[in-house]
């Protein structure tokens, strides 16, 4: 399953990050790739205070977007990192760690998350290349728009050959473990809101007011049976 998610930031506050960003001096991004290093050739602001800042600007924009407490069912959200790619720069094919931080702070990683800081117009290639269901899927967002993705399928990050590519990344633990399940309830959540949206006439606006509330009953039930808290 993966996901966009449109709109997490506008245009205007992700261009304000990359200025934050920039400000600072990056660091070897290899550094935080463990296993993975030998193929993460790009560079990441591991500035523990605009870390912070940025991620919990993230963080709060994520609970404000629908798709994606619908497609997560987010128990916790890792602290972001801040990645840049410049021409030359990639990160091969590689699965994410399925155990994420340390202590009090680690997470099950149930689901990656990219965050597309840069105009898509400003690089060239770059490009997130998702493995689903062993076809390969190119994603390039525009500006403040994201994706979510299994951490158990195989990505990688194409070349960049021209410009700088600004992303932040992160790692989900969801309430609801399996990625069938999770498909599921994502789905359901779809349906309730075309549902929602669809126009009807005054006649059958009861109808419809049912069948929402039905769909939504149904989802809450699955959580209650899938949910681990």
């Amino acid at each position: 399953m993966i996901v966009r998610l449109p709109f997490v930031l506008n245009p205007d506050e992700a261009a304000a990050m990359v200025a934050k960003l920039q400000a600072r001096t990056p660091t070897d991004g290899a550094m935080t790739a463990g296993a993975a290093g030998a193929i993460k050739r790009n560079r990441e602001v591991l500035d523990a205070d605009l870390r912070q800042l940025l991620s919990a600007a993230l963080s709060q924009a994520l609970q404000r977007n629908a798709s994606f407490l619908g497609a997560a069912v987010p128990k916790a959200i890792y602290p972001f990192l801040f990645n840049c790619y410049e021409p030359g720069m990639s990160y091969g094919a590689h699965l994410d760690e399925a155990v994420m931080g340390r202590g009090s702070g680690q997470l099950r990683s149930d689901l990656s998350l990219t965050v597309f800081l840069s105009d898509p117009a400003s690089y060239d290639g770059g490009e997130l290349v998702v493995d689903s269901d062993s076809t390969p899927v190119r994603i390039k967002l525009p500006q403040g728009d994201a994706v979510i993705y299994p951490s158990s399928a195989v990505h990688e990050v194409a070349p960049v050959t021209s410009g700088t590519r600004w992303a932040a990344v992160s790692w989900i633990q969801s309430l609801v473990r399996r990625i069938d399940q999770r498909d599921v309830v994502w789905q359901i959540a779809v349906l309730s809101e075309e549902l929602r949206r669809l126009q009807v006439s005054d006649a059958t606006r009861e109808l419809k007011e049912t069948l929402e509330r039905r769909l939504l009953g149904v989802r809450a039930n699955l959580l209650r049976m899938w949910g681990e808290l």
